[in-house]
């Protein structure tokens, strides 16, 4: 059969379809069932390039064989979000991925985008529009406007509809507050402050885009704001 390809953050790995469906119950395998075999189209995966091809090699050898200079835990980490089994070898010795399998932020921000197939041409084409948004920002900075489109007291700034009268306005990408909350992460990880807003009792949801730094810390910031 066809190798199925897995694009581990830019990296392409091929695997027979065969062999991960030997273990129905991790996520690679629920991957495959969900998205299909189709080796012109890659299963995207958002994990660590570097450890994957460990990973991989629990569905060869029933165990995993990386070099002694890796770190054990991110191993575990990694075993514990491919849902492979609890009870796991490691270069021959039993470690219990249950220890590392912690509901973080980064670990289910993953899993979510594991279960997106067209997470990355949608935020791509996100980060198409913020660049044309402020580059238009530019092109009409010596005309006169009324309205807040661009900027206004706190700084420079876009606002992208999520959703209007509780209907999401692109269902096939945020179509739930997880993706919704998701991309703003994704969005401050590049560097772009973003703040999810509801009014109306969530009948309209935007995210706020802006310019500028960010601090380690506003990762950490409550994610969505009630608009006055």
């Amino acid at each position: 059969s066809s190798p199925t390809v897995f694009d581990v953050r830019g990296r392409c790995f091929s695997v027979l379809p065969e062999l991960i469906r030997g273990h129905p119950s991790t996520l690679l395998a629920q991957l495959m069932d969900d998205l299909g075999t189709d080796s012109s189209k890659p299963i995207f995966v958002d994990a660590n390039p570097e450890r994957f091809n460990y990973i991989l090699d629990f569905y060869r050898y029933g165990e995993l064989l990386p070099p002694a200079s890796l770190p054990i835990a991110g191993l575990l980490r990694d075993a514990a979000f491919f849902l492979l089994p609890q009870d796991l070898l490691i270069n021959g010795v039993r470690y219990d991925t249950q220890q590392s399998r912690t509901a973080d932020l980064d670990v289910v921000s993953s899993a979510i985008i594991a279960k997106w197939p067209g997470f990355m041409d949608f935020f791509n084409s996100t980060l198409e529009s913020i660049e044309e948004h402020f580059a238009r920002a530019i092109e009409l900075s010596d005309q006169e406007e009324s309205g807040s489109r661009f900027a206004d007291e706190h700084g420079f700034k876009l606002d992208i509809t999520l959703s209007t009268f509780r209907k999401w306005k692109d269902p096939s990408n945020v179509c739930n507050w997880q993706r919704a909350n998701v991309l703003r992460r994704r969005l401050q990880q590049r560097g772009f402050p973003a703040t999810l807003i509801s009014s109306g009792g969530h009948d309209c949801i935007i995210l706020q885009v802006r310019l500028g730094r960010i601090a380690r810390g506003d990762f950490e910031s409550p994610p969505c704001q009630e608009a006055e």
